[in-house]
């Protein structure tokens, strides 16, 4: 459910212990449910993949520009995503 579509919504709380360097990213429906011609999403396991490539101190606006790229080779029409695509990529600062 998007975030504040009905003012009475609840939702669950998740606490995450993370370390310096560590990414935290918040996807919409649109980058994993990207669909190439054979009707397959691109998913979570693509997504992770993905990550996991990600070179230590690569700026956000970097990875999110390689999320979308990858969603677009993935689809094979970037010209015409089937859904909104967003993305927020936070990385935790700290020594």
């Amino acid at each position: 459910m998007p975030l504040g579509i009905f003012a009475d919504a609840e939702y669950d709380s998740l606490q995450l212990a993370m370390q310096p360097h560590d990414l935290l990213l918040f996807a919409s429906d649109g980058i994993l449910e990207s669909m190439n011609a054979r009707d397959e999403e691109f998913g979570f396991g693509r997504l992770a993949e993905l990550l996991r490539n990600v070179r230590s101190g690569t700026p956000s606006k970097d990875i999110c520009a390689a999320i979308v790229r990858a969603t677009d080779k993935f689809s094979g029409r970037p010209e015409e995503p089937h859904d909104d695509r967003t993305l927020v990529v936070m990385r935790i600062t700290g020594n």
